[in-house]
């Protein structure tokens, strides 16, 4: 197996379970040392041992994606332990309301944008200095294919998404020469995404037109290219992995 992150430190939010730690097993098997963050203590001491038992390197760090204090003390946890972050995946994320678009509470309403938002925008401010710090350091955000079109249900969590897709335009350019790409992901088969296909699997397939849903390694092993050097002459970009042609043209 290549070994393109051998000696690179790695953070990923939201990567006790699902995509994020598929993310984060990738970046494992290839040589990096992965930075486990997620609310779950319990979840994240079972991921770290599930790469270390696999030969990887991880460390966990319990942190609300949500709250900027924890996210700034989370990256002076890893300036001081490792002196560097060589790549940076905000992929942390919530749906807070699934139905008609404008029956959200408040409470919903700011929930979403503080994670799906806020969050990223704060963990790349807070990460910025140690990154600038680093020679090829980039940025891999994720997204989702729900932020060029939205299916029914997912009302303003699209619109999070489809954000997240102008915010990697901007960064990439403010940021330079830290590389900021996007991944945006279709259906997934996490407990994340559980709505809309358990229990309706080979529906949810035909609905999406798609031969199969997706799985977690599929994201992880499109973040790890973006994130790798062979990806070194892509910026600003988005690339969604979904199955199927793309909503754009």
């Amino acid at each position: 197996m290549k070994q393109r992150f051998q000696n690179k430190v790695c953070l990923v939010t939201a990567s006790s379970t699902g995509i994020g730690l598929a993310i984060s097993e990738q970046f494992a098997r290839e040589g990096a040392t992965v930075i486990i963050s997620s609310r779950d203590k319990k979840h994240i001491d079972a991921a770290v041992e599930k790469i270390r038992n696999s030969g990887g390197k991880a460390e966990g760090y319990a942190c609300h994606a949500g709250k900027i204090e924890d996210l700034q003390k989370m990256i002076q946890f890893i300036k001081e332990k490792y002196g560097r972050l060589d790549i940076l995946v905000p992929n942390a994320a919530v749906s807070t309301h699934f139905g008609f678009v404008l029956d959200m509470t408040p409470q919903q309403y700011d929930k979403l944008f503080e994670v799906n938002l806020r969050g990223v925008y704060f963990l790349i401010q807070a990460a910025y200095p140690l990154l600038k710090e680093t020679q090829d350091s980039n940025i891999v955000i994720i997204s989702s294919i729900g932020g060029y079109e939205s299916e029914m249900g997912l009302g303003m969590y699209s619109v999070t998404k489809t954000a997240l897709l102008g915010m990697t335009k901007v960064l990439s350019k403010d940021l330079a020469p830290i590389r900021v790409n996007c991944c945006a992901p279709g259906l997934i088969k996490t407990k994340f995404s559980s709505v809309l296909w358990e229990g309706k699997e080979q529906a949810a397939a035909e609905f999406m037109k798609v031969e199969r849903l997706g799985v977690p390694e599929d994201i992880g092993n499109a973040v790890a290219f973006l994130a790798s050097s062979e990806a070194s002459y892509v910026n600003g970009e988005t690339l969604i992995v979904a199955g199927r042609a793309s909503p754009r043209l």
